[in-house]
Order: C-alpha cells, then structure tokens, then sequence
C-alpha cells in the first residue's frame, strides 16, 4: 500500500522494484529453484463507494490473473 495521492506510476514503479529485488535476492541464494511473486495493485480516489476491502479485491483479483499469466508462460516455455 503507497498512500494517499499515490499515481499508478508509482504503483508500477513499486512493482518493477519489488520484481527486481526478488531477481536480485536470487542470484545470491543460488538455489537450484527460483523465488518470485504475483502481486497485484489497485489505484483509486476515495469517494464514498470505495472501501478499502472494495480496494483489497480489486489488488487480488488482478494477483491471480498475472499469476494465472506467469502459469500458462511457464507452461509454453517447457513445451
């Protein structure tokens, strides 16, 4: 979560960072198996029909259609 008067640039940003730091922790580990993560972000002005569980679902749900994504690329990649 970034905070009041967030931009989606900043979201990206946080989650090109995130992604990178994940690539980073992997080349020191060197373990025969690869760490990574399927995260999701919801950028949104706050009016009165946006909770923060509204918010929360919006974030989940587009987790697991990258997720979903990086499970089917993975797939092709073996075949």
């Amino acid at each position: 979560m970034l905070g009041v008067g967030s931009t989606e640039e900043e979201a990206q940003s946080f989650e090109r960072l995130f992604h990178k730091r994940l690539e980073d922790i992997n080349l020191i580990i060197h373990k025969p198996y690869k760490l990574d993560a399927s995260i999701g972000t919801c950028v949104s002005h706050i009016t009165e029909g946006v909770t923060l569980f509204s918010m929360i679902t919006t974030a989940d749900e587009l987790m697991y259609e990258r997720k979903k994504k990086k499970s089917t690329s993975r797939y092709l990649r073996k075949v």
